[in-house]
Formats: structure tokens, sequence, C-alpha cells
């Protein structure tokens, strides 16, 4: 199981976020049930993600969703995925 901590940010200030639990969705490249579980908590569309989001999201454990990736209009600047990384159970 993986913690993905979602922001939605106005301005630059965090106006709802949620942390999700779920199964990696890395291992398949299939997203579609994250961003189900996503819309569901915080009442927004799903984003199109694209190989850029996989990429940040691979290498940096956070990515962003700009209006412009979503289908539908929003009421937010950006919508925020950072993967929670528990360091108790991290390799050293």
């Amino acid at each position: 199981m993986i913690r993905i901590w979602v922001m939605l940010k106005k301005h630059n200030k965090i106006i709802r976020d949620t942390v999700i639990e779920t199964d990696p969705p890395v291992q398949d490249g299939d997203f579609t049930a994250l961003f189900e579980r996503i819309g569901q908590a915080l009442d927004v569309a799903s984003p199109v993600m694209l190989g850029k989001h996989r990429r940040e999201l691979e290498q940096f454990y956070h990515t962003r969703f700009f209006p412009a990736d979503f289908m539908e209009p929003v009421n937010f600047d950006c919508m925020e995925l950072e993967i929670l990384v528990d360091k108790s159970k991290a390799h050293p």
C-alpha cells in the first residue's frame, strides 16, 4: 500500500486536501482507480495522465495537474499529488 497526499490549490493556498491509501498504480500504469478515488474524496474530475506526470511521480514522488490537464472546467489553479514515503520503513 502507498499513501498519496492530494492537494487542490488556488492562489498558492491549499483549499482542499486528502490522503488516499491505495495499491501502487505504477505497476500496470493504470491510474483510473486512483483518479476515481480522488474524484470521490474531493469532488473533482479526473485529469489526463501524461508521460510527464508519470515520470515526475517515479522520479520525484510529486506531480502537478493544471486546469489544462482536465477535460472539464475546474475551480482551482492546480492539483498536486505527492507520494508519502514512510521513513521508518525506508531502507538505510
